[in-house]
């Protein structure tokens, strides 16, 4: 089923509001190109370069009943659309506008890790900037980009008779405002991510990655390497696995002197004590106010952004 006129209704403001930001954050960065950058902003005070503050008492209150019943309203129109077709028809994922019009209204699991591991009292606004508004990509996520079809070259000429398919964008039946786009998948049980850092890619093996500190997020176990299971990435590869109901992912480590191979499984206890109730609060307290109804769009400052009740809470107690 697809959304309804209600349900589209929200999600083309939703993508109106996104572009409108995102166009008017590249105006003023253009503007100020020549200044040096400035950390994010998370004063109360107006800035005159960013309008007035009397703007934002138009804000819906997130206490309001209406606007909980708009986020409510939203979140159901989420979950009214054909999972199956989706992942079929995004399978170019970044080149298809489907996948990146589903995407932009979900939490995807490249943002599970960071999200799962913020303390219960930390501000969530510059998260929220950095998935909403955020388009920067560096020299290491580009080579990274380019150097994934070679990496499944080299993966399927290692294990001959194994093919690496395309695969789109899977939806959580649970929770669909969570969303997942492993790199390929093998069969029904396997799915696949890869991973071409840039800084190992003068490395002569996985081992002198590792020991020279180019590959934080591995360590070496009984001559192997291993992924550890307190790094984003391993996050994402179980968010990945949940949410496509997959049992395994090759998480292929690509350099141009060598290539790893391992087999992660899905950890059922890992989900549910680490990362599902902390990206449900997330999502709902946190992201979904600032899709439904955006507060930064006024004025482009990240203080403007809505914090979760939670927090407040959280922070006062500490304050006082």
């Amino acid at each position: 089923m697809s959304p309804g006129v209600v349900g589209k209704k929200f999600l083309k403001r939703a993508l109106e509001k996104r572009y409108t930001c995102q166009k008017k954050r590249k105006v003023l960065s253009n503007k100020k190109s020549n200044l040096k950058p400035k950390r994010l902003n998370f004063s109360k005070k107006a800035d005159e370069n960013y309008g007035n503050a009397d703007k934002l008492d138009i804000l819906k209150d997130i206490k309001c009943i209406e606007f909980v019943n708009e986020m409510n309203q939203f979140v159901k129109k989420l979950g009214e659309v054909d999972r199956i077709k989706i992942e079929r028809e995004t399978r170019d994922q970044a080149d298809n506008d489907i996948w990146k019009r589903e995407r932009l209204c979900r939490l995807t699991a490249s943002n599970f890790g960071r999200i799962c591991k913020m303390r219960a009292n930390t501000s969530c606004k510059s998260t929220v900037y950095s998935i909403l508004y955020s388009s920067f990509t560096s020299k290491s996520v580009q080579y990274g980009r380019d150097m994934e079809g070679v990496a499944k070259m080299k993966f399927e000429e290692i294990y001959a008779g194994i093919q690496i398919k395309p695969c789109g964008l899977f939806i959580d039946t649970e929770f669909s405002f969570l969303a997942a786009s492993p790199d390929g998948i093998i069969d029904e049980k396997t799915i696949v991510e890869i991973k071409a850092p840039y800084s190992a890619k003068n490395s002569q093996n996985a081992i002198e990655a590792v020991e020279s500190g180019k590959l934080p997020y591995c360590k070496i176990e009984n001559g192997q390497l291993k992924l550890k299971n307190n790094h984003n990435y391993f996050y994402q590869v179980q968010g990945q696995l949940h949410i496509s109901k997959k049992e395994v992912c090759y998480f292929i480590i690509y350099s141009p002197q060598w290539i790893s191979v391992e087999k992660i499984k899905y950890e059922n206890n890992f989900w549910i004590t680490k990362m599902k109730d902390k990206l449900k609060t997330f999502y709902l307290d946190c992201l979904l106010p600032e899709i439904v109804d955006p507060a930064y769009k006024y004025r482009l400052m990240v203080s403007d952004i809505r914090e979760s009740n939670k927090v407040e809470v959280l922070q006062n107690k500490i304050n006082t």
